[in-house]
């Protein structure tokens, strides 16, 4: 996960990564950017969240890119399980814009 705050109030938002189990395994308060890379070691969905609670009045604009990839070499696959794996991609981005527009509504409003 890679972040930076680009607009807003003292240019700070805190940070937090969930594990499937709930456990938090990174958190981070009032920082401006940076960079955290773990494995997850637990199959499951990994949460974060940026949090600006402590400055509701002021809204931020984060700026940030989650990258998931495999340390060790992925098996060769077919075009027919390509397609499924990029369609559960297309679908998983789709969620999340939906989510981040519904976030950023509640923000505005």
């Amino acid at each position: 996960l890679t972040f930076q705050v680009a607009e807003g109030g003292f240019l700070d938002i805190d940070v937090y990564i969930d594990g499937p189990d709930g456990k938090e395994i990174f958190s981070a308060e009032r920082e401006t950017d940076g960079t955290y890379t773990f494995a997850a070691r637990k199959s499951g969905r990994y949460t974060y969240c940026f949090d600006n609670e402590m400055s509701t009045m002021t809204p931020k604009l984060v700026v940030f890119e989650f990258v998931v990839g495999n340390s060790a070499k992925a098996p060769e696959n077919t075009k027919e399980e390509d397609d499924a794996k990029h369609d559960k991609v297309v679908d998983l981005v789709k969620e999340l814009s939906e989510s981040m527009n519904l976030v950023r509504n509640m923000v505005t409003f």
